[in-house]
């Protein structure tokens, strides 16, 4: 089934979890595939910024619980944005992770590194493989 101008709400019981809109979504009931154009998410998150994802492509699987974005991965959290161009997230452990290059910028710095672990609860990113930071100045 194809779906156009698609909006969506993902519940954990009463919680909501996750909440936003495609411009296209494919679902295969057979296999419980997703495949989606021009997704944006929003992951609440009470009483800090809430988590808001958007990717050109993404492709998730139901039954397992897992997706992967990719075409130009954005993630944005108050004033703070990170751009790769591929990621990835299991509901197993319910991190965001990362193996391509990876640039979060925010009020007066920019950092980089060759991949990323992120945690959408706590909002905390590790940059994995190195990293290259520039502080101060005018903002990028």
């Amino acid at each position: 089934m194809t779906l156009e101008r698609v909006a969506f709400r993902a519940w954990r019981g009463p919680e909501l979890r996750a909440s936003g809109t495609a411009d296209r979504a494919t679902y295969r009931k057979d296999s419980g595939e997703v495949v989606a154009a021009g997704a944006h998410a929003t992951v609440p998150r009470p009483g800090v910024p809430d988590l808001a994802v958007s990717a050109p492509e993404l492709e998730g699987d139901l039954g397992t619980r897992t997706w992967k974005a990719r075409g130009g991965v954005v993630l944005t959290r108050g004033d703070a944005t990170a751009r790769t161009p591929s990621a990835r997230w299991a509901e197993a452990d319910g991190v965001v992770r990362g193996d391509e290059p990876v640039e979060v910028t925010g009020p007066g710095y920019r950092l980089a590194g060759p991949a990323f672990t992120a945690d959408p609860t706590s909002g905390n990113v590790e940059i994995r493989g190195g990293v290259r930071l520039v502080a101060g100045g005018a903002a990028p």
